[in-house]
């Protein structure tokens, strides 16, 4: 947390901001869900949770593209990226905070085991070369090395290749049917997590702060997958991290305790 940045000043700007994407999507007949630590909050505190200084939705590729249109033909928000993380941010940020949403797009699982395990490889390669600033903590010896030339290789195409491509092996198996979809624009360690494709495929209107908000009704399916069976029970004092995502929403900690 930044000194002189109140979580609850944060909070109440992103409250705000996703009440107005709630009615764009309402108004566009848009489906989506809360996700990660938002989705986590409105199930286990029906809004925020404490320490959280975020707010995540997720959203099928279909959706996704329909999103994107929407927030075009606004006026109060523009889409923006992360090294290749989607966001919505205000077109004019009215305090210090700078708040953002992130937008996190599933697509299907290739059926085939070896196709899904490379298109896992492939994004997680990409997500190396389109890194500016690389971390070893908390990988092994292997990891590192492959971040190492990863990030090298990246140097050799520009940023806006790398997206292209990023986005068309998200998309791989999205042409037909599958069993289970995943969040492609995840960070390295969860683009393994897979769900069941009914995951968006229905929907529920959930209390969050002083609104309601959209949650899939299979939310409790998909905290399950991300944070175990015992996701009610909130994590020791000590594991309640506070994170940077309102200013710096493309750094997401994969040990963020919620």
């Amino acid at each position: 947390m930044e000194r002189g940045i109140d979580i609850k000043a944060i909070q109440a700007e992103l409250l705000c901001m996703i009440k107005d994407i709630h009615k764009v999507c309402e108004d566009n007949g848009i489906q989506y869900s809360l996700t990660g630590g938002s989705l986590l909050g409105a199930v286990r505190e029906s809004g925020f949770i404490p320490w959280d200084d975020d707010i995540d939705i997720m959203i099928d590729r279909t959706n996704y593209e329909l999103l994107c249109k929407a927030i075009q033909n606004t006026t109060q928000f523009q889409m923006g990226r992360g090294p290749w993380l989607q966001h919505i941010r205000p077109n004019v940020f009215l305090s210090e905070i700078e708040p953002y949403v992130d937008v996190f797009i599933l697509d299907n699982v290739p059926d085939s085991k070896w196709q899904a395990s490379l298109k896992v490889l492939l994004l997680r390669l990409l997500q190396g070369m389109l890194k500016e600033e690389i971390e070893y903590a908390g990988f092994s010896s292997v990891y590192k090395v492959c971040i190492f030339f990863s990030h090298v290789l990246g140097k050799l195409f520009t940023r806006r290749f790398k997206l292209r491509l990023y986005d068309l092996v998200s998309q791989i198996g999205d042409s037909s049917t599958a069993k289970y979809m995943s969040i492609t624009n995840d960070s390295f360690g969860l683009l393994k997590k897979k769900h069941e494709s009914s995951l968006m495929s229905a929907f529920e209107i959930h209390p969050f702060e002083n609104t309601k908000l959209m949650i899939t009704k299979k939310y409790k399916e998909y905290l399950t997958v991300r944070y175990g069976s015992d996701y009610m029970t909130p994590p020791p004092v000590e594991e309640r991290i506070v994170g940077q995502h309102a200013n710096r929403p493309h750094v997401k900690n994969e040990s963020e305790g919620i």
